[in-house]
């Protein structure tokens, strides 16, 4: 009952579990009959506990609207060059995308990224993409880097910078790090460079988001009323609050409750990602 079904058959990790072994390719769909779920990735050194919701990855100022070489009618990889701010860590666009952002002709192509390497800051690096570039660019390119949405997710902060990624069934494990001098890689992801004194590597955490259906999520002090709506707490990370009309924000589902009581769990009907 809780390993949800992917395509055909049921996934061998239950929504109550995560796991340092990858099950599944990132943002995988996951479905019970009345619930809905996206396999995602978690990339920080803290703990994330059970019903918190939990936001999309931010985007990278440095990967937007980059300069890029032109792209080729027929090719199976672009290319991209970070700004100086900051390193492409290993395989931080996986299933993510690369969209021309500018230029003459050809712009507006988007293609979804292969996995990828460490890639080092100001340097035009190659990206490898699952389908082929559809139309030659000309003019002066530039390209944007954006994450898988159930990659690298975080819990959803007070101020919101990315769409919100679903809620957490249980708790996740703060995940480890490894640091050295040398080039001999342990498992896990690199995200600063050999070349640096200290390299480090983190070991993601992988497990199932709740994105649809009846779920359990914890609430600021707001009353609620059945049939309210809900968005993300602009007072405490991974909480919940009750919309107001006139907010521009993500509306994340709908109130199944009637209460007002502080830190206790609304049931929401979730509209995050069918």
């Amino acid at each position: 009952m809780a390993n949800p079904i992917v395509g055909k058959y049921a996934s061998p990790t239950s929504i109550f579990e995560t796991s340092n072994i990858q099950q599944h390719e990132i943002g995988t769909r996951g479905i019970l009959a009345d619930r809905s779920f996206r396999y995602a990735k978690y990339m920080v050194t803290s703990a994330m506990g059970p019903n918190k919701l939990v936001q999309m990855c931010p985007p990278v100022v440095e990967h937007v609207n980059e300069n890029s070489d032109p792209w080729v009618a027929g090719a199976y990889s672009v290319y991209f060059k970070p700004a100086s701010a900051l390193d492409i860590q290993e395989n931080e666009y996986d299933g993510g995308y690369i969209k021309l952002q500018a230029g003459t002709d050809g712009i507006g192509q988007i293609r979804k990224l292969r996995p990828h390497p460490f890639k080092v800051t100001n340097v035009a690096t190659t990206l490898e993409i699952w389908d082929p570039v559809t139309t030659t660019t000309t003019g002066s390119e530039a390209s944007t880097l954006i994450h898988n949405p159930w990659g690298n997710v975080v819990v959803h902060p007070t101020a919101t910078t990315a769409p919100a990624a679903g809620v957490t069934m249980v708790n996740w494990p703060a995940c480890a790090t490894t640091t050295g001098t040398s080039a001999t890689a342990p498992l896990g992801y690199l995200t600063t460079a050999f070349s640096t004194p200290n390299y480090t590597y983190v070991q993601p955490q992988f497990g199932w988001l709740q994105t649809w259906g009846v779920c359990s999520v914890w609430k600021d002090a707001s009353t609620i009323v059945a049939g309210h709506s809900f968005i993300a707490s602009g007072t405490t990370a991974g909480k919940i609050a009750v919309a107001v009309q006139t907010e521009i924000k993500q509306r994340i589902g709908e109130c199944l409750d009637a209460f007002a009581t502080d830190a206790v769990y609304a049931t929401v009907f979730l509209k995050i990602a069918p």
